[in-house]
């Protein structure tokens, strides 16, 4: 009992420790960008937090079709991150660029008039939120002159709630079961539509540990295993993970604890 009670006390310490990058944006430097002030008047952020810009009806591709599209924090050198630490963020989004009537290419980014979409991954709960924004100028939408944010509010915040989460309206995570276990927790989700989607397990560090699903599902209920075992069959040590179930530049996770 004792051992036990020294192991979830380590948990609480370890939940502080965030991922080494959460948003991770994948489309090239166009030369286009939207710059998006994020004011230190903010009080709905805790230290730590990253932020993920998102336009719903992006060009994705090189065929110009649209999406959802993660499209900052971004820079020209391909590295950038918005961690809140209390002060001024200044984030740049990256825009979309058709050449394709002088015979160039079609790049991927956000589309002029499309509303901007904040979300945030917040370490110390191991989910992402979907947000209400004030702006103190601009509209929220790309292609404002100038934009800043005053005031962010997470959807469904209440502090370390783990209840279920729906990606987009098509998918939810379950809460694994058991929890905390050892040495199997099965892990669920539901689908309410077709779609290619990935559910990963990470350590508190944000390094991959384990793929337990990466392909396609069709609209029904799927329940995963892991054993506490990496992609190479070794056995990981206790301690708290992260699983992660993604579809189209969404995302939500949640946290169990092994007990060994």
């Amino acid at each position: 009992m004792i051992n036990l009670k020294h192991k979830i006390a380590a948990v609480f310490l370890i939940l502080g420790v965030a991922f080494s990058q959460f948003y991770n944006v994948s489309a090239d430097w166009t030369g286009t960008s939207q710059l998006i002030i994020f004011q230190n008047s903010i009080t709905g952020l805790e230290v730590g937090d990253e932020i993920g810009i998102f336009d719903s009806n992006a060009v994705i591709d090189d065929t110009g079709a649209t999406g959802e599209l993660l499209v900052g924090p971004a820079s020209e050198d391909g590295a950038a991150s918005a961690v809140w630490s209390g002060d001024q963020l200044d984030p740049v989004a990256i825009g979309a660029v058709d050449l394709s009537q002088f015979g160039g290419p079609i790049l991927p980014g956000y589309q002029d008039g499309s509303s901007v979409v904040i979300k945030v991954y917040r370490p110390s709960t191991g989910m992402e939120y979907n947000t209400d924004v004030t702006y103190s100028a601009g509209t929220g939408t790309f292609g404002d002159l100038f934009m800043a944010i005053s005031e962010i509010t997470l959807e469904g915040d209440d502090g370390l709630d783990n209840d279920d989460i729906w990606i987009a309206d098509s998918y939810m995570l379950n809460q694994n079961y058991p929890n905390p276990f050892n040495p199997v927790t099965n892990i669920s989700f539901d689908a309410v539509s077709s779609g290619k989607v990935s559910l990963v397990v990470y350590d508190v560090l944000g390094n991959r540990v384990k793929t337990l699903l990466n392909g396609f599902v069709t609209p029904g209920h799927y329940v995963m295993s892991w054993d506490g075992t990496d992609e190479n069959g070794v056995s990981v040590s206790s301690g708290v993970y992260i699983y992660t179930l993604s579809n189209s530049g969404s995302y939500v996770s949640k946290r169990m604890l092994l007990v060994k």
